[in-house]
């Protein structure tokens, strides 16, 4: 309940104090434009949002003070730390737009050009921006103070501590977007004047110019003060310094893939015959240049902290695993443009041996098809080949590689790609065909044929390959399972024959030769049983009664431990869900199989949440095989 009313409180307290900051600078605005007497609307709209926000926000916060300066738990709520952090972001943003505003039109006066040419506050006048930079500056200097005196009463509040790194992680990004902007515009204007140098070239470079000379020190001055903390290893090995890491070397990459793509495939069409001076061609594809000189600088930065930020990780399992999306998500995206150009090829290859187009004719098309081979394979093999000489090399590493949810995924996906496109590619021939052969007219009908069936043979070499790949990991990886399962010993102890019976049996169903011994008393134990012992299974009746009198062998025992609450007149198990012995038994076998895998103690209980969620899954799953399906069809009836 205090979490809900404190969200409420919060939430009414954001919202009043933005209706304030923004009645007050329209307001502003209304009285520099037409002093008193502007329109009577325009005036009134201003006070009544005043009017309304100050009552509502001075209570509010009125409340939240007082608490917090009562209740620790208040002072440090996560909660109340996004609201100071969020009021900074929400004040700060409008400070730098306006900033930008006022030296966007400067620059463009100096240079002789028309001010309404800026790319922010091209409308807007000087008293405008001074307004909106005076208002919230003024709510930014409050909250900091308060929030400072926060930090001073409690300096080391993980909530306030998090939400700190998340918004310099968000100034960061909304700084290098400013950065990028003006970097690309100055670029942008520079290849352009190489082909025509007219007004609108000069009008882009001093916006760039603009964005470049505020985004480039704000940004650098964020970017290396969160540098300077990566010492700290809350800091340095946070999970939000890799998600963003993560973010901006995908957008880096994706760009400068995709801008590749298209200057190959024009650089193509120049060199094979059109008409043009490098300059010109330069100025016609300003935005692809710009943009790939750009992006690609950012992606191979970006890349180098991201291998740095994976490299402090010293478990090389988890710092695989940790680069693993990335390298996968660039082979994904190879492979698109590679099965794409090979698609493409193929329609060239059937287009020239049919005679139905020319060389000339289809000059376009070669070259976008090339280009398409070159970026794919250039992304593609790469990435593919590190990732399967990852997941094949011999070991604990190999072993975790092939049984990642990110390999697993993209290997799925690809099959489960690669079974629809065979199902529609296919289905589109049955359907030609069978048309052709009822009598019904189709033109260009061997045209057609041959079309479908290079569709049908692209696809089906995409669905075997990561089929193959998938049968594969998995021989691998049963492989390596087997030699676990023959070393990974049990030993059942003061276990009743009908619950050892069933667990031997699960056991061997799951996870076939793993060696299991069964002894019924803890005074017949010896050290020679479990010498070859990793997993002692004993019910937790008995583990009790150990703790209470030791028994030297089980305190020396060094391996895992298996309780399982068998029922004891007497005795009650809090937290426990009734189960028989039958199903302690299977539950008991599994969580021996998890161990011996290496991987976590799943609950055998399923939240009702995740209930709710496994149903929605399969949901959305039959509402995207419903629209495969009717995709499908339409293919059929076409």
């Amino acid at each position: 309940m205090r979490t809900i009313r404190r969200l409420y409180f919060y939430l009414v307290a954001f919202i009043s104090l933005e209706t304030i900051v923004w009645g007050g600078v329209y307001l502003a605005q209304t009285l520099f434009k037409n002093s008193l007497t502007g329109q009577p609307s325009e005036l009134a709209g201003g006070f009544s949002l005043v009017l309304v926000g100050l009552p509502i926000f001075g209570l509010h916060w009125w409340v939240l003070q007082r608490d917090a300066a009562h209740d620790e738990e208040e002072r440090t709520a996560r909660i109340r730390a996004f609201y100071f952090y969020g009021v900074r972001l929400v004040t700060l943003v409008p400070l730098v737009i306006s900033a930008m505003s006022i030296l966007n039109r400067l620059m463009l006066q100096a240079v002789g050009l028309n001010p309404s040419e800026a790319l922010l506050g091209g409308t807007e006048t000087l008293a405008d921006n001074l307004v909106i930079i005076g208002i919230n500056l003024v709510a930014l200097l409050y909250f900091e103070y308060i929030l400072r005196a926060d930090w001073k009463i409690n300096p080391a509040v993980a909530a306030f501590i998090e939400t700190r790194r998340l918004f310099r992680y968000i100034w960061m990004l909304f700084t290098y977007v400013l950065m990028i902007t003006g970097v690309q515009q100055i670029l942008f204007a520079f290849c352009s004047a190489m082909g025509i140098n007219n007004l609108s070239n000069q009008v882009t470079l001093a916006n760039g110019i603009t964005y470049a000379l505020l985004g480039t020190p704000l940004w650098a001055s964020i970017w290396f003060s969160i540098q300077r903390l990566l010492p700290q290893s809350d800091e340095g090995r946070s999970w939000l310094r890799l998600v963003v890491l993560h973010l901006l070397s995908l957008t880096g990459a994706v760009t400068t893939i995709f801008s590749a793509y298209m200057l190959l495939r024009d650089l193509g069409l120049w060199l094979t015959g059109t008409l043009q001076t490098p300059a010109i061609f330069v100025s016609e594809h300003n935005i692809s240049l710009s943009l790939l000189v750009v992006m690609s600088i950012s992606w191979g930065y970006f890349e180098g902290q991201l291998r740095k930020q994976v490299a402090l990780e010293e478990n090389p399992v988890e710092r695989a695993a940790q680069g693993r999306f990335y390298l996968y998500f660039l082979a994904a995206l190879g492979f698109g443009f590679l099965f794409t150009g090979l698609f493409w090829v193929g329609r060239i290859l059937i287009d020239l041996l049919l005679n139905t187009a020319t060389v000339p004719a289809l000059r376009e098309d070669l070259n976008g098809a090339t280009a398409a081979l070159l970026v794919g394979l250039v992304v593609w093999l790469g990435r593919w080949r590190r990732a399967q000489v990852e997941a094949y090399q011999s070991g604990e590493l190999g072993e975790h590689t092939r049984r990642s949810i990110v390999r697993k995924t993209a290997l799925y996906l690809a099959v489960f790609g690669g079974v629809v496109g065979v199902m529609a590619a296919a289905g589109s021939l049955f359907f030609l065909v069978l048309n052709s052969a009822l009598g019904g007219y189709e033109e260009q009908f061997v045209l057609e044929l041959c079309y479908r069936l290079e569709a049908l043979l692209v696809v089906a070499v995409w669905l075997v390959y990561y089929l193959m790949t998938l049968i594969k990991d998995g021989r691998f990886l049963q492989a390596a399972l087997t030699q676990r399962y023959a070393a990974y010993g049990v030993t059942l102890l003061g276990l009743d024959e009908a619950f050892a019976q069933e667990f031997k049996q699960t056991l061997q169903r799951i996870a076939p030769g793993m060696p299991v011994n069964q002894l019924n008393e803890t005074e017949s134990l010896k050290s020679e049983d479990l010498q070859t012992t990793q997993v002692l299974v004993l019910p937790l009746e008995l583990a009790v009664k150990s703790a209470a009198s030791p028994d030297a062998l089980l305190a020396a025992f060094g391996g895992r431990r298996v309780l399982v609450p068998l029922p004891v007149e007497g005795w009650v198990w809090l937290g426990q869900v009734p189960h028989s012995r039958r199903d302690l038994a299977r539950q008991a076998a599994q969580n021996v199989r998890q161990l011996a895998e290496g991987l976590p103690i799943r609950a055998n209980v399923m939240n009702p949440w995740m209930v709710a969620l496994v149903i929605m899954g399969v949901i959305f799953a039959l509402q995207l095989l419903f629209v495969f399906v009717m995709m499908g069809v339409s293919l059929l009836v076409r």
